[in-house]
């Protein structure tokens, strides 16, 4: 992957959007979907065969597994199932592969030397009109390719059928082999939809009569499987999956560092010189893009309240984004930074007034670009509130924490900042006032204030 970038969202015209930590009553509260992280799910995102290279791997499948792991067996447990399918819009076939990785598009043969002439095995199919089936094998010798011997499989099979491939060399020498399981047509068909074949019992054997020998192929009987899987939050969408298909650690964890049960950890990472952006969704994922949101049914004019713990590595920032949606497009949003949390957890609240019915809401958090930054989320949800400040609409201000102690955050600079108690009385003025700078609040009594941004912004704190 390469650095994923927040994107800017666009923020509406007669729309307020505003991030702040406000003292508000709440009128009625509203489910953001697991938006308290509790549950959280295991989704195995490749089966394959131990000792074989799977086509979901390799063409980065994990939406639609071609390649399973196939209960109707010819003997044993298990079997091998390829498919034929459509994948983004492409229909594509799939295959696996006895053989290892090597560098760029090269597959590296194992070591075999027995002295066999024959591949047999059984298959099980059912390959649509246009596509076709194959198994071949590929024997070598001092890093020269002695043969290439296979056979086609079309039509249908309802029982298992076997198959025999007599190797053109005989019983020459030879030190290593591959060998390809495929279904997708070849240079004469095409991959169809729905065409299935199932392998089982592959062995090598000898035709000799003097000397017939049968000689088992590594996990060619397909009793052994491995499984990759990632754990997911319900309802967000992130790219563990990918990274568990790829064998890299996650960049979103459950953690019981939160306020309550589970969290979500957001992190960037560092896999082989490469950084890893850590992202959160709240919608679906599809290929590499972020889409949609969760159905929303709350109020027009509330806030989305939150806790945010952003541990930044060096100079780094967090950020975040909030968007509703009609159609599938963006009627109000807006992306936020959030402060260096110091360790701990701060309360959010972002305020909203929507001039138009949303379908949808979207969230989107980012750990940040340095690889050891992260941000933790909680107990997300929307309410609908009287008593949120008036502001100007268009702005975006952040004010943490709340309730405040000795010091007080405003993310957006002002010439006059003035804040004022419960009864309207001015208790403090700044002049000049620099974002980058903390208001003392130290000598305010505890209750209610209301500070105001240039006469203009107004939000509300608790001490």
């Amino acid at each position: 992957f390469s650095n994923f970038k927040l994107p800017k969202l666009k923020t509406m015209k007669k729309t307020t959007l505003l991030i702040a930590f406000l003292a508000t009553t709440i009128i009625t509260q509203a489910q953001i979907p697991n938006g308290d992280f509790e549950t959280w799910q295991l989704d195995t995102v490749l089966t394959s065969p131990d000792g074989f290279i799977a086509s979901d791997q390799i063409l980065f499948n994990i939406e639609t597994p071609f390649v399973q792991q196939s209960a109707d067996a010819y003997q044993g447990e298990y079997a091998l199932e390829l498919n034929s399918d459509t994948l983004n819009g492409d229909t594509l076939g799939s295959f696996a592969i006895l053989g290892d990785v090597a560098t760029g598009d090269d597959i590296k043969p194992i070591p075999y030397s027995s002295e066999v002439d024959t591949l047999k095995g059984f298959a099980k199919y059912d390959i649509q009109e246009g596509d076709t089936a194959v198994a071949f094998i590929v024997l070598r010798y001092l890093g020269q390719d002695l043969s290439f011997d296979g056979t086609v499989f079309t039509g249908t099979s309802n029982d298992w059928e076997e198959f025999s491939i007599p190797l053109s060399v005989g019983l020459l020498p030879r030190d290593s082999i591959i060998i390809v399981l495929q279904i997708g047509g070849d240079e004469n068909s095409s991959a169809i939809p729905g065409s299935t074949i199932a392998f089982d019992s592959l062995h090598f054997a000898s035709s000799s009569l003097l000397f017939p020998q049968i000689e088992p192929i590594p996990n060619g009987n397909f009793e052994n499987w491995s499984h990759r899987i990632a754990e997911v939050p319900e309802s967000w969408a992130s790219f563990n999956r990918e990274l568990a298909l790829l064998e890299v650690p996650p960049t979103i964890e459950k953690t019981m560092d939160s306020q309550s049960g589970f969290a979500a950890k957001v992190s960037t990472i560092e896999v082989i010189g490469d950084t890893l952006n850590g992202l959160l969704y709240l919608g679906q994922k599809i290929g590499e893009e972020f889409v949609g949101g969760a159905p929303y049914s709350g109020p027009l004019k509330g806030e989305v309240s939150g806790y945010l713990k952003s541990v930044p590595n060096g100079d780094d920032q967090s950020a975040m984004a909030l968007n509703f949606l009609v159609g599938g497009e963006i009627i109000s949003g807006d992306t936020l930074p959030i402060p260096n949390t110091a360790g701990g957890f701060i309360p959010f609240s972002i305020a909203f007034d929507l001039m138009e019915t949303p379908e949808e809401i979207s969230m989107l958090f980012f750990g940040g670009d340095n690889p050891g930054s992260y941000l933790i989320v909680d107990e997300l949800i929307v309410e609908e509130v009287v008593g949120i400040g008036e502001f100007n609409r268009n702005t975006t201000v952040m004010l943490y924490p709340n309730p405040a102690v000795n010091e007080l955050h405003i993310s957006q600079s002002a010439d006059v900042v003035q804040i004022f108690n419960a009864q309207g009385a001015l208790v403090k003025q700044l002049e000049n006032y620099n974002s980058q700078e903390a208001i003392d609040v130290s000598d305010l009594k505890s209750g209610a204030y209301m500070i105001t941004l240039d006469g203009e912004t107004t939000l509300n704190f608790q001490k």
